[in-house]
């Protein structure tokens, strides 16, 4: 049955239907096996834990996410991941399906006229240099090859510079899934999560606790000759594809960390910032070039590609790399 919300406010819906029109929409959106390891987190597609139902010391709970069931061998509980949260919770059927939608932030197909009673619908919490994020991983596919090689970027120098795919991530305590037909990545440096939807809203595209965090910094060589600080991490790993070092801020509009500067300074001949050729990455690298004493490239206004990667996406890799060239003898 699919998921009319219209009919909640003539409560034309029995309770028999609302209830599987909420358990469609869930399952619509995220697998049994998340429910199971977001309310019992493990590694691995098979693990043990101490059972929550009662008191032990050596873990009897077994979770199996290939088959989409608990069980423990103390107490006897076991079940699929809505029979958990009912037995942990003490819930109805009905009340666990609310509570695991609010927890995974399902809305429904039409947000706007549900009420949030019904569905408990969470607010995405503003993003904070001390907010948790965490992620679920999932295997490289065909799909994440075909979407980085457009940035001249294989799956060896995605981890490289440690770019995970993921199925969802948290935010602090939200949980927010990815659907099985889009696609979102997780960039970790120095422990801590930079969240990337290239198919998002642009104010959803990204979200990041890095703060102040030099993004390529891990993966530099100890000295050399030339060094960018670009936009973002898809543009540092499209100069590297073409040879070039580079690092990124936080954003354009954020200053390296002195520390970082200097020690960059040091190892590298000549570093050239090569931000976005809008107004607001044009107006950053004109600031942080009187800042540290830099000179800045730009992609010429001329072309629609406002950075590195979306160059090479539309040009390929020749005429980016001979373009940047021109750029540096200019």
């Amino acid at each position: 049955m699919k998921f009319d919300s219209s009919k909640l406010w003539g409560e034309e819906l029995s309770a028999k239907e609302f209830t599987e029109s909420l358990k469609n929409e869930i399952f619509s959106r995220i697998s049994n096996e998340q429910i199971l390891n977001y309310y019992i987190p493990g590694q691995g597609n098979k693990y043990k834990t101490l059972c929550v139902f009662h008191k032990e010391s050596t873990p009897s709970l077994s979770v199996d996410l290939t088959k989409g069931i608990f069980k423990c061998f103390g107490c006897g509980k076991g079940g699929d991941g809505i029979k958990f949260v009912q037995e942990k919770y003490n819930l109805s059927y009905f009340e666990a399906l609310r509570l695991i939608s609010s927890d995974f932030g399902i809305t429904g197909p039409n947000p706007h006229k549900i009420p949030s009673e019904v569905l408990g619908l969470v607010k995405k919490p503003k993003i904070v240099n001390n907010t948790i994020i965490r992620i679920k991983d999932r295997p490289w596919e065909q799909k994440d090859v075909i979407y980085w090689e457009q940035f001249g970027v294989d799956i060896n120098l995605a981890k490289f510079y440690n770019v995970y795919p993921i199925t969802h991530y948290w935010v602090d305590s939200y949980v927010f899934a990815i659907k099985p037909s889009e696609i979102a990545y997780a960039f970790l440096e120095k422990d801590k999560f930079q969240i990337y939807q290239p198919f998002a809203d642009k104010d959803k595209k990204w979200f990041s606790n890095t703060g102040s965090m030099v993004y390529g910094y891990d993966q530099l060589p100890e000295y050399g000759e030339l060094l960018f600080i670009t936009s973002s991490k898809k543009d540092i790993m499209t100069l590297k594809s073409l040879g070039y070092n580079a690092v990124s801020p936080n954003n354009e509009g954020s200053k390296l960390p002195e520390q970082e500067y200097e020690d960059l300074n040091n190892r590298f001949d000549k570093i050239i910032i090569f931000f976005n050729n809008d107004d607001q990455g044009l107006k950053a690298a004109h600031y942080m070039g009187i800042d540290l004493g830099l000179d800045f490239i730009y992609i010429p206004r001329e072309y629609d590609e406002k950075d590195p990667s979306d160059f090479h996406k539309i040009h390929g890799k020749d005429k980016t790399d001979k373009l940047i060239k021109e750029l540096l003898n200019g």
